[in-house]
């Protein structure tokens, strides 16, 4: 979630687990095929995993949610967008025995940081 400290400094801490409640919510209803995944990874932060996704596919499904969570307009009074919004960094790649989850998880963790510096609201392909 885009300013989720400055959400809950505004909001208080009950408003900011509902408010992470909704982007769950989003989340569920929006990669929901047989075999996603979506969980919750760190304070504010969700991670979903869509096997056999490409590229493109992954970009337009983040995309969605980014697009489903802003039409719910949940007011951010202290996001310059006015509502609340997330940034999302998507990776792609085919598993292989040699390569590690965790290159994935930091592929995608440093494209959403990008989609942060870059403005946020915003989908990065890492």
């Amino acid at each position: 979630m885009d300013w989720f400290k400055l959400y809950n400094d505004h909001y208080g801490h009950q408003a900011g687990d509902e408010c992470l409640r909704q982007i769950a919510r989003v989340l569920a209803l929006t990669v929901c095929r047989t075999g996603d995944l979506v969980a919750r990874y760190g304070g504010e932060e969700f991670v979903f995993i869509a096997p056999v996704t490409d590229a493109s596919a992954a970009l337009m499904m983040a995309e969605r949610v980014c697009q489903s969570l802003q039409a719910l307009a949940l007011p951010h009074a202290e996001s310059e967008f006015g509502v609340v919004t997330i940034s999302i960094g998507v990776a792609v790649m085919v598993p292989e025995g040699w390569v590690l989850p965790e290159v994935l998880v930091s592929a995608a963790d440093k494209a959403l940081y990008l989609a942060k510096k870059q403005g946020r609201n915003q989908v990065l392909l890492a």
